[in-house]
C-alpha cells in the first residue's frame, strides 16, 4: 500500500475508530466513527475521489453518529445503519453519493433491534445487514435501497455474530470471522441477495480475524 492522503473529519484531526465506508465506484464515504482515544461520537461524512489520491473533503453529516455501524451502497445511493453509542440504535440514514449533503432518514431496522458491530452488502436494489446488537444475534435484515422504509426480516446467520466482515457481489452478500457464540471464528456464511433464507456454510478463513475489513469486485471474488 501506498500513502492516499488523510481523512480531514472535524474533532481529533480526523481520526477515527470504526466508521463506516460506502462506494459508488467514483467515490469513497467515510462516515461516522470515535474518538482515538476516547469514546467522543462523531457524525462527520467525508469523501475522496478513487482515481485521485489526496485528503478527504467534507461531505455532511449523518444523523445519529457513531461507531460500529454498517454500510452499504448502490451506483446511487449509501446506506448506514445502527451503530454505537452502547447499546447501539436502529436507525438507517441515507446519502445521495454524487451530490453533497447530510443524511436523511431511511427507515429503521427490522423490529427493536438496535445493532452495532454487525456487517452488510448489497446488490443495486437491495441492502442487507446481518449481525450484533446489544446483546447477540444472527439476524439478517433487508432493505429495498431505491425506496424509503423501515428493513425487513431476510433470514438468520449461522450463529451469532460480532466484528465480523460483511462484502458482496451483485448476487452474493458473505460475513467472514469476528466472534461467533462468544469465541473468535474462522467460519465464513453467505446468502443469495435476491432470495430470502437462512445463511448458509461458505468455508473458512485461514485465520479466525475479528474488527477485520472485506471488499469485492462484481465478480464474486472475496
Amino acid at each position: 500500500a501506498q500513502n492516499f492522503g488523510d481523512n480531514t473529519a472535524s474533532g481529533n484531526n480526523g481520526a477515527r475508530y470504526a466508521p463506516a465506508g460506502v462506494s459508488n465506484g467514483t467515490r469513497g464515504l467515510i462516515a461516522g466513527g470515535q474518538s482515538v482515544p476516547g469514546a467522543t461520537q462523531y457524525t462527520d461524512i467525508t469523501y475522496v475521489t478513487i482515481a485521485q489520491t489526496g485528503d478527504s473533503v467534507d461531505f455532511g453529516d449523518l444523523n445519529t453518529g457513531g461507531s460500529d455501524g454498517a454500510a452499504c451502497s448502490n451506483s446511487t445511493r449509501g446506506i448506514f445503519a445502527g451503530g454505537s453509542p452502547s447499546p447501539g440504535h436502529n436507525v438507517i440514514d441515507f446519502v445521495t453519493i454524487n451530490t453533497l449533503g447530510n443524511a436523511a432518514d431511511f427507515g429503521d431496522l427490522n423490529g427493536s433491534n438496535n445493532r452495532k458491530s454487525h456487517g452488510g452488502g448489497a446488490s443495486a436494489t437491495r441492502g442487507i445487514f446481518g449481525g450484533f446488537g446489544p446483546t447477540a444475534v444472527n439476524d439478517i435484515d433487508y432493505i429495498t435501497i431505491p425506496t424509503l422504509g423501515n428493513a425487513q426480516d431476510f433470514g438468520n446467520l449461522t450463529t451469532t455474530l460480532k466484528h465480523g466482515a460483511a462484502c458482496s457481489s451483485v448476487t452474493r452478500c458473505i460475513w467472514s470471522g469476528g466472534y461467533r457464540g462468544g469465541s473468535k471464528s474462522d467460519t465464513i456464511d453467505y446468502i443469495q441477495i435476491q432470495t430470502l433464507g437462512n445463511a448458509v456454510d461458505f468455508g473458512n478463513l485461514t485465520d479466525d480475524p475479528h474488527y477485520h475489513a472485506a471488499c469485492s469486485n462484481g465478480h464474486g471474488g472475496l
